[in-house]
């Protein structure tokens, strides 16, 4: 039995990235956070339309978040808590069966999560990045709905140690 579809592949290797690293490349974490709900909103505004429109669109909105995140560093924070929260609402709706997720929902949770990120801008980052990692690597997987929230948490759980360890290292240096 395959669990992992070939469109997958894709999301699986961002989701990594950004559930391992995304507080140490955090430009790495914005480009792939603004890909990922770049597609994602594609999807849903653009329906019908070639894939170019869709992978076009989310490419547009990661080189866009990389540029403001070198610009400006604390805006490109809260972009990327925005983001991150953003696609954890849209995937998340999708499990629970509502599809496309509301609009609100999306920027309700995407304002939390950048206000959250312009505060406490390192946890939050650690934490968002490794939801949202974990959320691309558990929506391409098939699996039943008890494998993929233990896989969800375990991943986040992961993400977290793993960023901290590697930020508190960081920081004795």
């Amino acid at each position: 039995m395959n669990l992992v579809t070939d469109e997958s592949i894709l999301h699986i290797v961002f989701g990594c990235a950004l559930l391992l690293a995304g507080r140490n490349i955090f430009w790495l974490f914005i480009m792939l956070a603004g890909f990922l709900i770049g597609a994602e909103l594609a999807e849903i505004w653009f329906e019908g339309q070639p894939m170019w429109v869709i992978i076009s669109v989310a490419i547009t909105v990661g080189i866009i978040s990389v540029v403001l995140s070198v610009i400006y560093q604390r805006v490109a924070f809260a972009l990327g808590g925005f983001y991150a929260a953003g696609y954890l609402a849209i995937v998340l709706s999708a499990k629970l069966g509502i599809d496309p997720a509301p609009i609100s929902a999306v920027l309700i949770t995407g304002l939390i999560g950048s206000i959250i990120a312009w505060l406490l801008m390192d946890w939050t980052i650690i934490i968002l990045s490794s939801l949202a990692g974990a959320a691309a690597i558990v929506n391409a997987i098939i699996a039943s709905p008890a494998t993929e929230a233990a896989l969800f948490l375990a991943l986040v759980i992961t993400g977290v140690l793993v960023q901290w360890s590697m930020f508190k290292r960081r920081e004795v240096l």
